[in-house]
């Protein structure tokens, strides 16, 4: 808990009082829950909060006639589907090619809609989900103690930051469904940009209004 606050409380700009998981960008990973049935089964699901943004690659033309090329970090929220699923695809890949793993399986990236987002007026709307699975193996430091990793992966972009939600085995057969608990974890997700107040109704006692206590924040 004291790492979580310390990383948010770091990321909230100079001058402003309070996080806002969509504008203020985290300035490093945060796992918020970590469940395992431990090594006997090879089972973890983890849940975390990550600074996140795709990489465009733009090239420009100069004056000279040659060519520029630089990379920038844009939002999720800027891209269509199909660019995001593209661009995220790559950058999956990437990642896992520099830790030198070998892809075993890669099922196709879907986007749909998960959780849900509370809205300023108090209606909800779909958050967005990235859907990845894959399987793959390499060295046992950057998999798993048996160098193969099978993973189930969602990513809920929010401005500049995503919630990620990771369900992984290691090629032994186990008896718990890890999809289970990982879709279960998927769609209890709410966001709010603020927190929400409870408010305590009046009570009317033998004819007289007697007012409630004030209004409090919830935790």
């Amino acid at each position: 808990v004291e790492e979580i606050f310390n990383v948010i409380k770091a990321s909230i700009p100079e001058g402003e009082t309070e996080f806002n998981i969509y504008t203020h960008m985290l300035t490093s990973n945060l796992n918020i829950a970590k469940l395992t049935t431990g090594n006997s089964d090879g089972l973890y699901v983890s849940v975390s909060l990550l600074p996140f943004g795709i990489e465009k690659e733009t090239t420009t033309l100069k004056i000279d006639g040659s060519t520029e090329t630089t990379n920038e970090t844009i939002d999720a929220s800027s891209l269509t589907d199909e660019e995001l699923i593209s661009k995220y695809d790559i950058q999956i890949r990437e990642t896992l090619e520099k830790s030198e793993c070998q892809i075993i399986t890669y099922d196709k990236t879907v986007i749909e809609g998960v959780g849900s987002e509370l809205l300023e007026n108090s209606d909800t709307q779909r958050l967005k989900g990235i859907f990845t699975s894959r399987a793959y193996s390499g060295p046992t430091d950057v998999t798993t103690s048996t160098g193969m990793v099978d993973v189930l992966q969602c990513t809920i972009p929010l401005g500049k930051n995503a919630i990620m939600v990771t369900a992984v085995t290691d090629g032994r057969e186990i008896d718990i469904d890890k999809s289970v608990i990982f879709n279960e974890i998927i769609e209890s997700i709410v966001v709010t940009t603020r927190e929400p107040i409870i408010e305590v109704p009046t009570e009317t006692v033998e004819g007289e209004i007697v007012e409630g206590a004030e209004e409090t924040k919830s935790e």
